[in-house]
């Protein structure tokens, strides 16, 4: 599509959360992630399984395929809104980068459901396991990634990585953590 068609697609949207890199110099007017190197992620991911939890615009989901993911599930509820008088329009966002920068839904792939709903059964082995919701949750035990660490031996082989933070400023001390050891 020509990048002014692109370009106004993309201010159509009341608001981004993702500040995510399109074709033609077009990037989305989100703030997150304030800074990607910060959370280590591997530059290369090639022939990896990813599987991207709050998927919110998509960056990371973007981000593991640009770094040679074979395969990337995005999950996504939907039920946050940082607090913020927004309208999320469930993956109008996602659809729009992903079709711009050119992947199929073969290899990138979205689904709404939550985190504690994936099964195995339905979803499959992740070698990589990204968590970087940057939201709060008042209890503790509800945090997403706990729930991901229970299902470890299940759901994600063993040599899986884990990505998590629980701040917008830092990744917290579990990133790069092999499921095995948990």
């Amino acid at each position: 599509m020509p990048a002014s068609e692109l370009q106004a697609k993309v201010d159509a949207f009341d608001f981004w959360y993702h500040r995510i890199e399109l074709p033609d110099g077009i990037v989305t007017p989100g703030w997150a992630p304030i800074s990607a190197d910060m959370y280590d992620i591997p530059d290369n991911l090639t022939g990896k399984r990813v599987l991207d939890v709050g998927a919110w615009d998509g960056y990371w989901t973007f981000e593991a395929l640009k770094r040679g993911a074979a395969e990337v599930v995005a999950i996504d509820d939907f039920s946050d809104h940082l607090g913020l008088n927004v309208t999320r329009t469930a993956w109008d966002t996602f659809d729009l980068c992903r079709d711009a920068i050119g992947y199929s839904e073969a290899v990138c792939k979205r689904q709404e459901i939550t985190v504690y709903d994936i099964t195995p059964e339905e979803f499959g082995i992740f070698d990589v396991v990204f968590c970087l919701v940057l939201y709060i949750i008042s209890d503790i035990l509800c945090w997403p990634w706990i729930s991901c660490r229970r299902y470890a031996r299940d759901l994600f082989s063993s040599k899986a990585q884990f990505w998590t933070t629980t701040a917008p400023t830092r990744a917290a001390s579990i990133s790069a953590t092999p499921a095995s050891k948990w």
